[in-house]
């Protein structure tokens, strides 16, 4: 009787052992990870991801993603026009403020063929196949590894509740519907960064960025304004947000010490 007691006790230990590690390992992969090598990030959130480019202060792709003991797969459904333009050499196709869907890229592709290097018929494909990962999580360092062998650690700079995840509407547009909650209230004083800020690091996420009231402009070194870069900002905690005039929003890391801010760890002077 003991020994069929054991057994027992041995059999659901097993069980329960199993449905940890087959059900619930993706959970410790939501919040916002960032390459240790490139400076990619990549978000999770509860099944969503998006690969968001710093260097471009805008996202690449959004998808689902779904665990399976120490495995990843993650399948993008949407490209955002502005990245995958420069990306591809496409920016004379693809309007930089729109997401793509596989039919609605193909559409505004056209025929392939008249592409020398920017996207043949196999590229396109990829682009929406899913992308399997091993992957490891030990405190803030994911560990990923592709088939080829390749290895990439990432560090954790969000957490889940203050991850943001784009949410496409079907019809596929522009409209940016955002996760997660704010871990508190906006800055005391709105105007306190009034002014404009400017880095000496060149692969910042900007270079040049003014405040004035609740709005934002990310500007070229001689002042002059970038188009699609200018919205509104809050400050909570020690995070800033930018919110574009189409709906688009970002985090960033953000602290400020007199006339010196840090926005992702960059530091800006004021002029």
């Amino acid at each position: 009787m003991k020994t069929w007691k054991h057994c027992a006790f041995i059999g659901v230990l097993a069980i329960l052992v199993l449905v940890f590690a087959f059900g619930c390992s993706g959970n410790n992969l939501n919040g916002t990870w960032v390459d240790d090598k490139t400076g990619t990030e990549y978000k999770y959130k509860n099944g969503n991801f998006e690969v968001y480019f710093p260097d471009m202060g805008n996202p690449f792709s959004i998808g689902t993603y779904t665990t399976k003991g120490n495995e990843l797969e993650r399948r993008a459904t949407h490209y955002y026009g502005f990245s995958l333009g420069l990306n591809r050499g496409l920016t004379h196709v693809l309007d930089e403020s729109k997401w793509y869907s596989k039919t609605e890229l193909k559409s505004a592709l056209g025929d392939l063929n008249q592409y020398e290097w920017q996207m043949t018929e196999r590229d396109f494909n990829q682009l929406f196949e899913p992308w399997t990962l091993t992957y490891s999580v030990s405190g803030n360092t994911l560990t990923t590894f592709a088939k080829d062998g390749s290895e990439r650690t990432h560090t954790k700079i969000m957490s889940g509740a203050e991850t943001k995840i784009t949410n496409v509407s079907k019809s596929g547009g522009d409209k940016k519907i955002t996760q997660g909650n704010k871990s508190g209230g906006s800055s005391s004083s709105s105007d306190s960064l009034d002014g404009i800020w400017e880095t000496n690091v060149k692969n910042a996420d900007f270079v040049v960025i003014e405040f004035s009231g609740n709005n934002y402009a990310v500007l070229r070194g001689d002042g002059s304004p970038i188009l699609g870069r200018s919205g509104t900002y809050s400050v909570f905690e020690n995070k800033i947000e930018l919110v574009r005039s189409n709906g688009m929003a970002a985090v960033f890391s953000f602290s400020r010490s007199g006339n010196t801010i840090s926005i992702n760890s960059f530091q800006y002077h004021k002029r």
